[in-house]
């Protein structure tokens, strides 16, 4: 059997729960014995110098916004898509890989795959077809796979193919105020999606729920697959001793001595609710933020010093000077992984999830956790973790103290949390694949 998957997302950083989840798909897919392929939508390989398109596959960061071209490279651009949603139809061009080129250290990083192809701004094609006509666009492989995977709400689909759709969760319409997206677009995609997808995935029983009841789909038609951690997390987290060694040099970070949060620091994570318990609790172990900043994120996160090991090197030690609250932006997988071994304890209070891979990390490297207790995190965690109302401030600044202080609870949330990961390993989620494509009539080769 051959297998596609939108490998959108294999462009995002390591360690997502979407990139996850496309890795864990490819991973699957080759321990089942299928081929597999990838599916890329950048827009600046193209080339018709077979050489030259594995070159740009290389050089590409993804997807770039048209007002970041130069007048004539967006003119081309917009041309371009315009014909394609007129059409409703887009043409992958496969790149061959010849081992001349070094890839990208994120493209070495992912699982090998078969043949791997591009259609040129694939999500913007998408999107532009259909707000102009309502149809979806057809993709062109030059040899059709069996199954193709799209790992998030696109109208696309590839043609002679049967098409998965992974809806992880529906945060713009279960919490609109949190992101950005335009919500009728993004509901009529979904409920194309809903009425017309030979296959609807999900990763929680909460997902799952809420498609069924938003979108108005059949129960037996969304399946619930879960999702799991990277194998390697465990790997990277051998030497311990180590990685706390590093946090020391490069943060001046203590083991056991901070608390951490990783992920977007966007409104859904209830950063601001987050920040405000922790200041209340009166804990005076630092609170460590690690994630990237948003448009959307709030000016008092934004306000909290940021640290690089530059500051340490150079002799600036944010503790000693009294600092309660760092945020360290992105950081490295490898590093990710050491700061969620060596921390006291993960903090992901999250207002809603669709999964939440940090509290399933931490569980793994047997760090306690406190999360919410509402959504696809009270279902999935609550019994290998401290869960509070993320809506009640006064619950959650207890949380934070009980955690930060009770170290016989802590030695029990691990003990809990290890039981609790076993059900999410790469085994289980190979398991539900295998179930999935049985179910359509593809078994294991």
């Amino acid at each position: 059997m051959r297998v596609c998957i939108d490998g959108h997302n294999l462009a995002l950083r390591n360690g997502t729960g979407i990139s996850t989840y496309t890795n864990n798909l490819v991973k699957t897919g080759r321990q089942l014995g299928h081929e597999i392929c990838v599916l890329y939508g950048h827009h600046d390989v193209g080339s018709k110098d077979p050489l030259l398109r594995e070159i740009q596959l290389m050089d590409t960061a993804g997807y770039k916004p048209f007002r970041k071209d130069r007048r004539r490279a967006r003119l081309a651009r917009l041309a371009r898509s315009l014909r394609s949603a007129l059409t409703a139809r887009l043409e992958a061009m496969q790149i061959d890989r010849t081992g001349r080129i070094i890839p990208t250290s994120r493209m070495a990083r992912l699982p090998p795959t078969g043949a791997l192809f591009n259609a040129r701004d694939l999500h913007f094609c998408a999107r532009l077809t259909f707000q102009s006509s309502g149809r979806w666009l057809q993709v062109e492989l030059p040899e059709p796979p069996d199954i193709m995977h799209w790992t998030m709400p696109i109208p696309a689909r590839v043609r002679g193919a049967v098409n998965f759709y992974t809806l992880h969760d529906l945060l713009p319409l279960k919490l609109p105020y949190t992101t950005k997206d335009i919500k009728r677009e993004y509901l009529s995609v979904c409920r194309k999606i809903a009425r017309e997808a030979d296959g609807i995935l999900t990763v929680s029983e909460t997902s799952r729920a809420d498609i069924i009841e938003l979108l108005d789909v059949a129960p037996e038609r969304v399946i619930n697959t879960y999702q799991a951690a990277e194998e390697d997390l465990i790997d990277a987290a051998k030497n311990p001793e180590a990685g706390a060694g590093r946090l020391a040099r490069r943060y001046g970070l203590r083991k056991r001595g901070f608390l951490l949060f990783a992920g977007v620091l966007e409104p859904r994570k209830n950063i601001d609710r987050l920040l405000h318990a922790y200041l209340d609790s009166g804990v005076t172990m630092p609170l460590v933020l690690v994630g990237p900043v948003t448009d959307a994120s709030d000016e008092m996160i934004k306000r909290i010093p940021f640290v690089s090991p530059l500051d340490i090197g150079n002799g600036f030690d944010p503790l000693q000077s009294g600092a309660r609250l760092l945020r360290l932006g992105h950081v490295s997988r490898p590093m990710l992984t050491e700061l969620i071994q060596t921390a006291r304890a993960v903090l992901m209070p999250s207002l809603y999830e669709g999964f939440g891979l940090p509290p399933l990390e931490a569980m793994l490297l047997g760090t306690p956790v406190l999360t919410s207790n509402n959504s696809s995190l009270g279902e999935l965690f609550s019994s290998g973790s401290l869960t509070v109302d993320p809506y009640d401030s006064e619950q959650l600044a207890t949380g934070i103290q009980r955690i930060s202080e009770d170290d016989a609870l802590c030695m029990e949330l691990t003990a809990r949390g290890h039981r609790v990961a076993g059900a999410f390993s790469q085994a289980r989620f190979a398991e539900r694949m295998a179930a999935v494509y049985s179910r359509y009539g593809f078994d294991a080769s």
